[in-house]
């Protein structure tokens, strides 16, 4: 399979924005051993395409290996098929790949958290941060794109009323290792168009509340908000940047600070 062929029925614009993302913040380095979170959806599937079809483009030299966790929602029919697909996709884009298991059902029964989503998301970051420094990796790759990240912020506002979202790359002092994002910049819509010009079939999510979560319904939401405001998108990605946090109100004072308020207010 010729990789070169199958890039140029892709936008240039698409690669420009993963070339741009690694440049503005540093994401692949010199000697980078770089683990790719890798689930057999469209998003991991072209993050791993554009590593590997660009990989001879880089100034440098770096490695790639693509880490699959299997959560334990399958059957072990299903489990096979979908082992027997990430291979495949991995072999023809001459990428080694490691699958480990991660029974979540157990890990949501002993936990017994409200919200499985969370839980999993945390679980399964854990368990590829722990497994690529196992392996010897410095940075772990995770196919999260610009809606991913207007999303999160927007959830983040809505539910515990901070600003902030995920960073295209941070540092994990827990397990010593440094998560980086290249499809930052890349609309999912551009994910979806570039997927069609690809031959592998994304792998559905088996995931029994993939499809009811809050996250969907801040998508749904955000996609109804841009038919009424045209360019809500641009706006909200540019929100993201640090230098963009005007005119806020002073940070909330504690108990002690607002008690010294009053006393000096009231003269006591």
């Amino acid at each position: 399979m010729n990789l070169f062929d199958l890039s140029k029925e892709i936008s240039p614009t698409y690669t420009a924005k993963f070339w741009r993302a690694v440049l503005e913040f540093n994401l692949i380095e010199k000697n980078d051993k770089i683990a790719l979170g890798f689930s057999g959806g469209k998003d991991s599937i072209y993050l791993l395409f554009l590593l590997s079809s660009l990989k001879e483009k880089f100034p440098f030299p770096f490695e790639v290996e693509a880490l699959h966790i299997e959560n334990g929602f399958a059957s072990p029919e299903e489990n096979q098929h979908m082992r027997e697909k990430l291979s495949k996709y991995c072999d023809e884009l001459k990428i080694p790949l490691t699958i480990h298991p991660l029974p979540m059902e157990e890990i949501w029964d002993s936990k017994k958290e409200k919200s499985p989503c969370f839980i999993c998301a945390r679980y399964r970051r854990g368990a590829l941060a722990r497994i690529a420094k196992e392996k010897g990796f410095n940075k772990l790759a995770l196919a999260h794109h610009l809606d991913d990240a207007v999303e999160t912020f927007m959830m983040s506002l809505f539910q515990s009323g901070q600003i902030k979202t995920f960073a295209p790359r941070a540092y994990m002092d827990r397990s010593d290792i440094t998560v980086i994002r290249p499809l930052c910049f890349l609309r999912e819509t551009e994910v979806i168009d570039a997927m069609t010009k690809l031959p592998w079939e994304p792998i559905k999510n088996p995931c029994p509340y993939s499809e009811s979560t809050k996250r969907m319904d801040t998508r749904n939401w955000l996609k109804e908000q841009e038919e009424i405001f045209p360019g809500l998108f641009q706006k909200l990605s540019r929100s993201l940047r640090e230098d963009q946090v005007k005119d806020l109100w002073p940070p909330l004072p504690n108990r002690k600070e607002l008690k010294e308020k009053f006393e000096a207010f009231w003269g006591k």
